[in-house]
């Protein structure tokens, strides 16, 4: 058992390692921004991002965390199936300031050791 014990770790972190080396698009196959253009009113927008599961396990969004206020957030608190797609839904309002505006939401998985970075842009109306 001594002498297999090294090869099961190495086979267990490759296995691992899949799913951390996956591409964003196997993950977010609809894109990983989302942008709003030029706002006409700085009343609230709304979009979807969509998650795919690539993996053969069931995956969780554990969370996901806005950079700001004006920026809300629902997902689905339940396993995503293998093969299955989720939808994150966000709502962008203009608070503060006028112009370009890049705004982030992270993601963090189950199945990952890291955070996925998705965008919101915007060209917020001026104020008045």
């Amino acid at each position: 058992m001594t002498r297999c014990a090294p090869h099961l770790i190495g086979l267990l972190a490759s296995l691992s390692g899949l799913a951390q080396d996956l591409p964003p698009e196997a993950l977010w196959p609809r894109g990983a921004e989302v942008d709003f253009g030029a706002l006409a009113t700085r009343a609230e927008v709304i979009d979807t991002f969509w998650l795919a599961n690539p993996t053969a396990e069931a995956i969780v969004i554990e969370t996901v965390r806005p950079s700001c206020g004006c920026t809300a957030v629902e997902w689905p608190r339940v396993p995503l199936e293998p093969g299955a797609l989720a939808p994150i839904v966000v709502a962008f309002r203009c608070t503060r300031g006028e112009g370009p505006v890049r705004r982030h939401l992270d993601v963090w998985l189950s199945h990952l050791r890291r955070r996925e970075r998705l965008y919101v842009y915007a060209d917020c109306p001026p104020r008045g």
